[in-house]
């Protein structure tokens, strides 16, 4: 059967525009495969679109699309029930790109434009981190450039292990304590909590065993606690959640020590404190409590403030005398130290009474936030019966104007 030319012209026709539609169908699916959004964690989907973020060339302003919004809801999300995750962007860019800008770090303001959005939508600025590298080839489409950002995770979880007790001493949880940078106080997550509930349970059914607790801080960071360095400070704070969690004093000992490889992001130390176990050596407890006990007791501390503020003036000596302090505190848990305020004689006795107690009790406070048990401190006022120098003179007004401490 002959068919018509006109006929054959239009399948030739057809023909073509169905080759031209698979061939743009394919090249959209490419497309899509290549310009999609598609954040994984362990082969976890966690957030998938079908537009991805996009750049203009050479530029480094993220273009969210608003298809992807509720996928980046459910990363913030995903976010919230891991904080000891971290996001790890890296952006990319091509040499191509390199050369029609001076932006020297063009990847890393990508990277950096796009934690901008996720902070907005409430990830927490210490959960991502930004790194770039130069891509060989990005998918580029009328003047916009795809797949300019990679995703990975990276896992900070808190592990607590007995190395002599392989059935039952380790404690795992995916999550972990956060410091802030200079700081030395945590408020430790739920699921943290949950962790050193099961290590204060495994010590009170192992009482030979010792929990060392050794606080890392950075050089970087700046020491505001009342011992020799902020990783002690640090290492005291997880020690009195312990404590309140009826772990014996005995059984935990607290160390300092400076760390190199601080795992810090945008003022934040994730973990903050190494966790071991040790053999219970009470006779070296022992010996060091009376050495302690001997160039502590009797021996009042004078604490003076700077003018016009509740801050303490903190020489070296002093903070040895209050690691010293808190040494000792947790090895004899019975054993007390009183904090006597003081004032000068200006005002009433009955006044001064009182402000010398308000004085007291603010050491108070600021030795418990420094990590030495409250229930181990008791104050009281001898207002300004007690002074040091003459009241007449504006100089011995001042050092009438203190705080003692010693233990009882």
């Amino acid at each position: 059967m002959k068919i018509p030319v006109p006929l054959l012209i239009g399948l030739w026709v057809a023909w073509i525009g169905f080759c031209s539609f698979l061939n743009w169908k394919q090249c959209c699916n490419g497309g899509a495969a290549n310009m999609s959004l598609l954040i994984s964690d362990n082969n976890a989907i966690v957030a998938q679109a079908d537009e991805g973020i996009k750049f203009a060339v050479a530029d480094e302003a993220a273009i969210v699309p608003q298809l992807a919004e509720p996928e980046l809801e459910k990363l913030t999300r995903y976010m919230e029930k891991h904080p000891a995750k971290v996001l790890i962007l890296t952006g990319g860019f091509t040499e191509a790109e390199a050369a029609e800008t001076d932006e020297q770090y063009l990847g890393l303001e990508r990277a950096e434009s796009f934690r901008e959005h996720l902070v907005e939508m409430g990830i927490p600025a210490r959960q991502i981190a930004i790194m770039e590298q130069v891509a060989d080839q990005l998918p580029t489409e009328e003047g916009f450039v795809w797949n300019a950002l990679n995703y990975s995770f990276k896992n900070r979880y808190l592990v607590i292990e007995d190395t002599a007790d392989k059935k039952n001493g380790k404690i795992s949880v995916k999550d972990n304590l956060v410091f802030s940078f200079s700081d030395y106080t945590t408020k430790a997550s739920p699921n943290v909590m949950e962790a050193l509930e099961k290590t204060a349970n495994y010590l009170q059914n192992n009482p030979e065993r010792v929990l060392q607790l050794t606080g890392l801080y950075s050089s970087k960071e700046e020491n505001s606690s009342v011992f020799n360095d902020l990783g002690l400070a640090r290492a005291n704070t997880v020690k009195n959640i312990l404590l309140d969690l009826d772990v014996s004093p005995k059984q935990l000992k607290v160390f300092g020590a400076e760390s190199k490889d601080l795992d810090m992001f945008d003022s934040a130390v994730i973990g903050g404190v190494d966790f071991s176990f040790m053999a219970m050596k009470a006779e070296e407890d022992k010996t060091t409590l009376m050495e302690m006990e001997k160039n502590l007791k009797g021996k009042k501390r004078k604490l003076h403030f700077e003018t016009g503020k509740d801050k303490i003036q903190l020489t070296t000596d002093l903070r040895q005398y209050f690691t010293d302090l808190a040494y000792y505190l947790n090895l004899e848990s019975d054993a007390k130290i009183m904090v006597v305020g003081h004032t000068d004689n200006q005002g009433s006795s009955k006044d001064n009474l009182k402000l010398g107690e308000r004085r007291a009790e603010f050491v108070r406070g600021y030795l418990a936030q420094n990590g030495i048990s409250a229930d181990q401190i008791e104050v009281s006022s001898k207002g300004h019966r007690d002074p040091l120098e003459s009241n007449k003179t504006p100089e011995g007004r001042a050092k009438n104007r203190r705080v003692e401490v010693m233990i009882k």
